[in-house]
């Protein structure tokens, strides 16, 4: 077994937060003061048997996630949270590199909270999940065996509570994603040194689960990816939500990307661009008793002439796409799995509250692409069948079926008429 060295310090580190510390001032008796403290911790083994058809075999493997938090509470308003992830594939131990095999500090935050006329504000400054709206734009991806963390700082101003949810909410944050500075940035002899990458953002909510709406902003600064360099981008998303005559509820969404990026062509040339992209999306469903079906389109731009004067492909890196885009997570950021060409997404949903701790859920999704002759990528079936066992431990079953179409061929999707199938069953359990 191996034990890597930031492994020991972060373990050591959670056992001190963990131990009661003795009094400093007022007293020379020794006295051991105890501070309140509350763990966390989930373990989630997730076993995959991915067969992507096409005269490939068969791959069967099985990841484990593991996590421990402490916080503590060393005055009213004042928090500490530690928390730390090993994520692996089992067996892979021996495996050179063990890019598979990872500890790290998952959160690790200062918060500060005070009450603010009728509302409440709170400063939360380190290493830290964040989660907007329906995290279609900004979510940890906690589908993921490593899940997704900022660091940065968060300023969080939550109004009166209805309900046992706060009326309004609104949040502003700013995040560093790579530092390139001289200090502590990659140096290369002979090449400029590129801007550091930030995230910067804005949301606020008001309404209730029945009728609301949220507005997102993004600033995406100095962000390089595949081709592009230099991209400042501002994301714009409003989304909507209400119920309808005779029990329906719809909910709409809209986004619009703008701002500038180079393109980096063949000989190392760059050439400016200017970003004009969006994103629609709408959602129905009614509940009939047990019985809730939901139809929905998701429509994102794409770029026939990637590398022309204008980029017009909406790109969405730091999102949760596995609530949108299939259980088989085969889209991630969706111009990056198009390859720029944009994404149509026209899908049924089903869910059936058999009872309180079982609800199967089935997905159908008709995916093509935005743009170019050939549009046809594929289409997804999903099943999902979570069984809550106890208040702390949930297993879930699954299995999903893609037929690639003659589009997702040059994506690497397989070729045109494979079916992939893909089975999973997980036990996660968590305090």
């Amino acid at each position: 077994m191996r034990v890597h060295p930031t492994t020991s310090v972060s373990l050591a580190l959670l056992l001190a937060l963990a131990a009661p510390l003795r009094g400093q001032g007022g007293s020379s008796s020794g006295t051991v003061t105890s501070l309140p403290i509350a763990f966390s911790g989930e373990v989630r083994v997730r076993a995959e048997a991915d067969a992507p058809g096409g005269g490939q075999e068969r791959d069967v493997f099985t990841l484990l996630r593991s996590r421990f938090g402490v916080r503590v509470d060393p005055a009213p308003g004042v928090s500490l949270f530690v928390q730390v992830q090993d994520s692996r594939v089992l067996g892979t131990e021996g495996a050179a590199p063990a890019t598979v095999d990872l500890f790290d500090l998952h959160q690790g935050y200062a918060q500060l909270e005070t009450p603010w006329h009728a509302a409440k504000l709170t400063l939360r400054a380190g290493r830290q999940e964040i989660a907007l709206g329906n995290q279609r734009l900004v979510g940890p991806g906690d589908w993921s065996n490593f899940a997704r963390s900022f660091d940065g700082a968060r300023v969080i101003l939550a109004g009166p509570t209805a309900a046992g949810a706060p009326k309004w909410d609104a949040t502003l944050f700013g995040t560093v994603v790579n530092e390139n500075g001289r200090r502590f940035g990659t140096t290369v002899a002979g090449v400029t040194r590129p801007p550091d990458h930030g995230l910067f953002g804005a949301y606020g909510r008001v309404g209730a689960p029945r009728a609301g709406a949220d507005l997102t902003l993004l600033y995406d600064v100095g962000a390089r990816y595949r081709a592009y360099v230099n991209s400042d981008r501002l994301t714009t998303d409003l989304r909507g939500w209400t119920p309808l005559p005779l029990g329906f509820r719809v909910e709409v969404e809209g986004a619009a990307q703008t701002g500038s990026q180079s393109v980096v062509l063949p000989g190392d040339v760059q050439a400016g661009q200017s970003v004009r992209a969006w994103l629609l999306g709408g959602r129905l469903q009614r509940a009939f008793g047990k019985v809730t079906p939901l139809i929905g389109a998701d429509l994102l731009s794409g770029d026939d002439t990637p590398t022309d004067g204008t980029y017009t492909a909406f790109g969405n890196a730091y999102g949760s796409g596995h609530p949108f885009y299939g259980l088989l997570d085969l889209i991630g950021d969706p111009a990056a799995t198009t390859r720029e060409r944009g994404l149509r997404d026209v899908f049924a949903m089903l869910t059936v509250a058999a009872t309180p701790n079982f609800a199967p859920h089935a997905e159908l999704h008709r995916f093509s692409l935005a743009t170019g002759p050939d549009r046809d990528f594929g289409t997804e079936a999903d099943l999902a069948a979570p069984i809550r066992i106890t208040q702390f431990a949930t297993l879930e079953l699954g299995a999903a079926l893609f037929h690639t179409g003659s589009a997702g061929v040059p994506l690497g999707l397989g070729p045109d008429g494979t079916n992939r199938t893909w089975l999973y069953s997980q036990l996660r359990v968590g305090f």
